[in-house]
Formats: C-alpha cells, structure tokens, sequence
C-alpha cells in the first residue's frame, strides 16, 4: 500500500469523528500511522484492514481522552479591542485550571465522602469508570458499586457540582 493510498484512509477516519479540530486529529493520526510502519508486520495479513482498526481505536480513545475545550467569551474591553466589530468572541480557550473556590468545595466534599467512598473515587479513576472491574477490584456487587456511586453524586450535588 502506497503513502498516498494510506493518508487517504488517515483522512477518512479523522472524517467519521465529529470535531471542530479534524487537523489536529489528522496530525494525532500521523503519529499514529508512524508508530505503526516502524514496527515489524509479521502478523498482519491485511495491512489496509490493520490500519483502518488501528487508526479508528487509536481515533476513538484521543477523542475521549482529550481534555474537554470550553468556550469563554472575552470581554472586548479585556480584549485590547475598541470598536465592536474587533469583538473577540470566536476565541476558545482550554479551561484546565480549577478555580480556588472549587478546590476548597472539592476538599469538603473529599472530606464528608469518607475513607469507603474516597477508595471507589480512586478506583473510578484507576478502572476507567468501569463498574465490573471495580466490583472485581475491591470484591463487591455490582449492585454496590452503583449505589455508591449514587451517593458520591448526592454528595457532589449537595456541593453544587454539576452532572456529567
């Protein structure tokens, strides 16, 4: 399979994911195809196939993985801008950092969760959110990791953290 045959099929898999940053998606998808021809294809039969797979899986857990991008409108007066038409408000800025009341709500809520559900906080991150595992992991019931998942949400929404 030629070069040019195999940024076509890069392209098409960046084009079945709905996102305003396809480039970067592509240039993610670059590194990715890079990896792949440098590694020994011993086993693979079908490198179209292989590559397709490979490329829509690694696709799929960047776009899940990446931070999340929130819009905020920029007052044009902080902007620098003097006229209304220089208004910056297309500009999208990554909202990373928590904020200090949100770090001083968070610690409360750490606190009232207690040292049972403070575990499953940290198992939820370690396991990906995946409730069979983490039932597994700390050898309860399913049914118990659930309910005690409702009941870190209470506690976060008593806080006035939104649902996600």
């Amino acid at each position: 399979m030629e070069l040019r045959e195999e940024l076509k099929l890069l392209r098409e898999v960046a084009r079945q994911f709905r996102t305003e940053e396809r480039e970067y998606l592509e240039t993610e998808l670059l590194g990715k195809l890079a990896q792949l021809k440098s590694k020994p294809k011993r086993r693979v039969r079908q490198w179209k196939n292989y590559l397709w797979t490979a490329l829509w899986n690694h696709a799929a857990n960047f776009m899940r993985d990446r931070p999340r991008i929130h819009k905020i409108h920029i007052d044009p007066v902080e902007t620098g801008a003097e006229a209304e038409q220089d208004h910056a408000a297309g500009i999208v800025l990554p909202f990373l950092e928590p904020s200090l009341d949100r770090q001083v709500s968070f610690a409360e809520v750490w606190e009232e969760l207690g040292p049972k559900l403070r575990r499953l906080c940290a198992m939820i991150e370690e396991k990906g959110g995946n409730k069979t595992a983490m039932a597994r992991r700390l050898r309860k019931h399913p049914n118990t990791i659930r309910l005690w998942i409702g009941q870190v949400r209470k506690v976060l929404k008593r806080h006035g953290y939104p649902k996600r």
